[in-house]
């Protein structure tokens, strides 16, 4: 509808007695519209969904709108938020997500039902999980399932166990996360919910990698993958393949991690997802890296930093950096010598090294298994590279540079 029609047409609205009734019809629409479609976009049809939600968003973001500021049908905006909780994530309105969910989490009050609660809470810290801020999201989600175990509903329960194993797990508190998986998956069972079921058995699997057991960990991303592609969800399928590529690099089959790694990519684009998409990214670009494919490797890395500096993913813009210096190094040691510029590309790259240090310390930046393993090796190579003064030095010196700016500097190098 053209915008002024649409100004004048509102407008007129308000001057009617209709207004307020014809505003919670259209809260009520859509809230019946989420609960339809949601599941659809966890189904073989995520791609047709997901762009029928996206054709709706500008609706659902106005009742949620409309709902903060008059204070009326809130249930509905709470149940919005609830319902399209994974969605925020998988469209990439990762921080738009977390702030509905702060807002209508404000708007409760002793009336307001306890699963309503629970599930702004499980939502508020998936979402902070995602945007990497742990504390947060281990205070939403405890309280999510202090709220859960006061009531029935058996699947919200199990979901926030799922997402509460997640956060533990990259954080590396295995045990409680072993638990959290195990008792998600019984609940699931109940409930016959097999895609979450695929993705806590891919999180036991990735625990077993933590653990550095590759035969366990095959096992249940045997077990995952085996469920996901049932459903026919390319989202879902993508844990298991994250998790075959790290088998894969620990094996030393580099061939295998990239077929693994390449089919997690080509299924994320399909998606939209452009967090998740960003790890795949990075992984593929890292192993590129391990077979000196450096055309290559800069390619990808340099796509999933932009991508992860675009949706929040820290873990992936600190190891895409290390690895993009990888590639600035190598790529000038593999010059002529009358044509490398060691002092500048290399000490480039030591600062770009450098200018991630203060951040490496934070909880969950490496959630993958693979994580800081990959990150070290790139580390490790670039100050194989160069002297150790230079190293020393430039390192030093990259530490009090500004992320952004060592954001900028590397997509500005591997663009020339």
């Amino acid at each position: 509808m053209l915008n002024t029609i649409h100004e004048y047409a509102f407008e007129r609205l308000k001057e009617t007695d209709e207004a307020y009734p014809i505003h919670c019809q259209h809260a009520q629409y859509y809230l019946n519209f989420v609960i339809k479609v949601e599941p659809l976009i966890r189904s073989v049809e995520r791609v047709r969904w997901r762009q029928v939600m996206l054709q709706e968003f500008g609706n659902i973001r106005a009742v949620l709108a409309w709902v903060h500021a008059t204070k009326i049908c809130i249930d509905i905006g709470q149940q919005i938020v609830i319902y399209i909780g994974m969605f925020w994530q998988f469209s990439g309105y990762i921080a738009e997500g977390r702030q509905w969910c702060t807002q209508m989490l404000e708007l409760c009050d002793e009336s307001t039902p306890v699963a309503i609660r629970a599930g702004l809470f499980c939502f508020a810290g998936e979402l902070a999980w995602t945007q990497g801020d742990h504390f947060s999201a281990v205070a939403s989600l405890d309280k999510s399932l202090e709220l859960c175990r006061t009531q029935e509903n058996k699947h919200l329960l199990a979901f926030a166990m799922l997402v509460r194993g997640m956060v533990a797990a990259t954080s590396r508190n295995l045990s409680l996360a072993t638990n959290m998986f195990q008792d998600s998956i019984e609940l699931f069972k109940t409930t016959d919910d097999q895609w979450s079921k695929a993705l806590a058995l891919s999180w036991l699997g990735e625990i077993a990698l933590y653990e550095d057991d590759l035969d366990r960990a095959m096992s249940f991303c045997n077990q995952s993958i085996k469920l996901a592609r049932q459903q026919g969800d390319p989202w879902c399928m993508m844990p298991s393949l994250m998790s075959f590529g790290q088998m894969a690099i620990l094996r030393g089959d580099l061939t295998n991690a990239h077929s693994n790694f390449q089919e997690a990519v080509d299924l994320l684009r399909q998606t939209g997802d452009t967090f998740s998409l960003s790890w795949a990214l990075n992984a593929l670009g890292h192993v590129l890296l391990m077979e000196d494919e450096l055309d290559q490797a800069g390619f990808y890395l340099l796509e999933a930093l932009t991508m992860a500096n675009g949706v929040g993913n820290q873990g992936v813009l600190l190891i895409s950096m290390v690895g993009m210096a990888a590639v600035i190094a190598k790529r000038s040691k593999n010059l002529p010598e009358a044509q490398q510029q060691e002092t500048s590309e290399m000490a480039l790259a030591a600062h770009l090294c450098g200018a991630t240090v203060p951040f490496v310390t934070t909880p969950g930046i490496f959630a993958w298994a693979d994580s800081k393993m990959l990150y070290e090796t790139a580390i490790n190579q670039v100050q194989s590279l160069m002297t150790a003064n230079l190293w020393d030095e430039a390192y030093s010196e990259g530490q009090s540079l500004p992320i952004d700016q060592g954001v900028a500097l590397a997509i500005q190098a591997l663009k020339e």
